[in-house]
């Protein structure tokens, strides 16, 4: 009944996939922008050289025998930092990996990386009336219509009561979907704010 249940409100209203757990929330920090470049394409098995600021691109990490190792979205916050995730069972993989590649294999590349797991908490939440339920806890809900907030796109805003955050239109879905990223001192308020908006259109 609980399986069902969750399928029809990702079907039909709003549903919490997970309260995403601390998993490599790494703020990616380059010192020069052809470093930045180089470095995520490298990677990655994907080109990340074109992604716009404000955007999203979801990528695929493969071991040195081609098999994958990991997968997870990049965020470019600026021309020269990025905000990386992964997997929860791969987060401590990957960092050690990234440290390996930049220290041993491209120390040309002038490549600080930053884990900031314990800084952040994520909520994802999917299904056709996600946006309205967001509308109800973001301060301006004008920031997260279809023209502003495209597939693929996050804004920095904030959620009722100053909550500063960072929400990404994603979606594995094939619903309507978003992950909201909070501090991580503001992570029950900021989930009791979305569960409380969700109750109401009975998701």
């Amino acid at each position: 009944d609980e399986v069902m249940f969750e399928i029809w409100c990702n079907k039909s209203i709003a549903n919490f996939l997970e309260a995403v757990p601390p998993q490599l929330r790494s703020t990616v920090k380059f010192e020069d922008w052809n470093g930045a470049i180089q470095f995520l394409n490298r990677i990655y098995t994907n080109p990340f050289a074109k992604l716009p600021i404000n955007k999203v691109r979801y990528g695929i990490m493969l071991r040195d025998d081609g098999l994958v190792m990991d997968d997870g979205t990049s965020w470019r916050i600026s021309e020269n930092e990025y905000f990386m995730t992964t997997s929860t069972a791969q987060a401590a993989k990957v960092m050690a990996w990234l440290e390996e590649l930049l220290q041993t294999r491209w120390t040309d590349l002038k490549v600080n990386v930053t884990s900031v797991s314990e800084q952040w908490a994520a909520i994802a939440i999917s299904g056709p009336r996600t946006r309205e339920v967001l509308n109800h806890c973001i301060e301006d809900p004008s920031a997260i219509t279809n023209e502003n907030l495209p597939f693929m796109g996050f804004i920095s805003t904030e959620l009722k009561g100053g909550i500063s955050c960072r929400i990404a239109r994603i979606s594995f879905s094939g619903e309507l979907g978003y992950e909201v990223y909070t501090i991580s001192d503001y992570a029950n308020s900021a989930m009791d704010l979305l569960w409380n908006s969700a109750k109401e259109f009975d998701g």
